[in-house]
């Protein structure tokens, strides 16, 4: 693997960014989140074991699946070691909120997403961008289909919406194939991955039967999958696609800039997103604790002023319409008359979220 160059501006903007303090570890803010959101998924996971009440059952399970969601992005910053350095502690938290609430392996998550940070948006080598089923979000994946799969690509654009309460169940695909093809590696997820499937199917049971035990699992699980989605699809689809004739001359910083969106959003949107709205600079400093991001966007933009850089911030729906349009057009290149390319688009079991 080729070591990608020293980048003097990441370099400076990196001394500013520590010199402001953002990279100093802050364990007690998350202790207190993760205390909150364990306490608030313990009450609205009891209460859903006694209360049979249609409208309450509805809220407590969007509830639910954003405390689910809340705390995997808990696991998520304790892979980029924004929590701890300890590696004890990073297992723990990682399997906790991911393989164990989730139903994620971490192991699969860790494989995936630093070779994602690492090699964002490049064609030939990120894995988050092997959408391979349903989705092609470049030119040359769009040309790489087959059969049915080509022919649908014309929709994805509007389908792509539709598709989003499934995407949970294809990352536990995903994560059980690699624990299936890296037994060795895995042996905490092959202990853990159990109790996710008590946590559902077994524990309800005595309280509110198997067939509510499903349908409770089944729509907790596609509503969070809608929040995982909304989460990732704004920040890089659409953005550069870096070919392999890019690679040689792109520096980390403007990889991260030209690849990325910031979206400057309401507060709320902070809590929904847990800091990733600000994409850019979790790209840029992942190890950061993600409620420094707002603030820290700030700084990024003023460095990146002065050194006559560009810097786009988005708003969420400027961002969702700009999706929209790269898919169709994306879409459409299947349509069109030119040459099927030998780039692979196939099912992997690597695909990475964002």
């Amino acid at each position: 693997m080729k070591r990608r160059p020293a980048d003097p501006l990441y370099v400076e903007l990196s001394r500013e960014v520590a010199r402001a303090g953002y990279f100093t570890k802050s364990p007690g803010g998350y202790l207190w989140r993760t205390a909150l959101l364990i306490a608030l998924f313990i009450a609205a996971y009891v209460s859903l074991l006694y209360i049979r009440n249609l409208v309450f059952v509805s809220v407590a399970l969007v509830f639910m699946a954003q405390l689910v969601t809340q705390l995997a992005y808990i696991s998520h910053d304790a892979g980029h070691r924004a929590v701890t350095r300890d590696r004890r502690w990073i297992q723990i938290l990682g399997h906790f909120g991911m393989t164990f609430l989730t139903g994620f392996s971490f192991s699969w998550w860790m494989h995936s997403h630093d070779n994602h940070h690492e090699k964002l948006n490049e064609r030939d080598h990120d894995l988050a961008m092997k959408y391979s089923l349903v989705l092609a979000v470049h030119d040359d994946a769009a040309r790489g289909k087959r059969g049915l799969a080509r022919a649908l690509l014309r929709w994805q654009g509007h389908y792509v919406w539709l598709v989003m309460p499934f995407y949970h169940f294809a990352m536990m695909v995903d994560g059980v194939v690699w624990i299936v093809k890296n037994p060795r590696t895995t042996r905490i997820d092959q202990l853990v991955l159990p109790g996710y499937l008590a946590l559902w199917f077994v524990v309800p049971v005595p309280f509110i039967g198997w067939k509510l035990a499903a349908i409770h699992w089944l729509a907790e699980s596609m509503i969070a999958s809608v929040y995982l989605v909304l989460t990732f699809i704004v920040h890089h689809v659409g953005k550069k696609v870096i070919l392999p004739s890019d690679e040689s001359g792109m520096t980390l910083l403007r990889q991260q800039l030209e690849t990325t969106r910031t979206l400057g959003t309401w507060r709320i949107f902070d809590w929904y997103y847990s800091g990733l709205n600000y994409h850019i600079e979790h790209h840029l400093f992942p190890w950061v604790p993600h409620w420094r991001y707002r603030k820290m966007r700030f700084l990024v933009q003023d460095f990146c002023r002065r050194k006559g850089i560009a810097y786009r911030e988005q708003g969420f729906w400027s961002a969702v319409v700009e999706v929209f349009v790269h898919l169709r057009r994306v879409g459409r290149v299947a349509d069109a008359e030119a040459p099927e390319l030998p780039f692979r688009a196939g099912l992997s079991e690597d695909r990475g979220a964002a």
